[in-house]
């Protein structure tokens, strides 16, 4: 059964090319790509196995606790996070399952999902 993953970023082409390489590995379902400030609807509605998030944005750490907090059946993961441990451990308090550094090859975030599935998410 393929895994149902939601990708959320701010920027289209993030979340077009981050669908694109999610595609090419077949083991995933992107169920919708969205931005922000759609995505706690989305997730509510689709009931994703994995929500993946573009972590960019300052207000990020807020947002995954809002996210946990409204779809607790989902598995939330973290790409593009910076290389401080300070934000690392502010994203994993907040209620990531995982994340994906921002110097990571895009074939990490295709691997992200199902790490966060079996709790294996790595730092690399």
């Amino acid at each position: 059964m393929k895994l149902r993953v939601l990708v959320v970023s701010n920027v289209r082409v993030v979340r077009e090319g981050l669908n694109s390489v999610l595609a090419r590995r077949g083991a995933v379902e992107v169920v919708s790509t969205v931005d922000m400030l759609h995505a706690r609807d989305q997730s509510t509605q689709l009931h994703p196995d994995v929500v993946l998030f573009d972590a960019a944005r300052q207000d990020s750490v807020e947002f995954v606790k809002d996210l946990v907090a409204s779809t607790p059946h989902s598995k939330v993961v973290a790409f593009g996070v910076k290389e401080t441990d300070e934000e690392i451990l502010a994203l994993a308090a907040a209620g990531t399952a995982g994340y994906v550094r921002e110097s990571a090859e895009s074939a990490m975030c295709a691997k992200a999902p199902k790490a966060a599935m079996l709790s294996e998410c790595s730092s690399r």
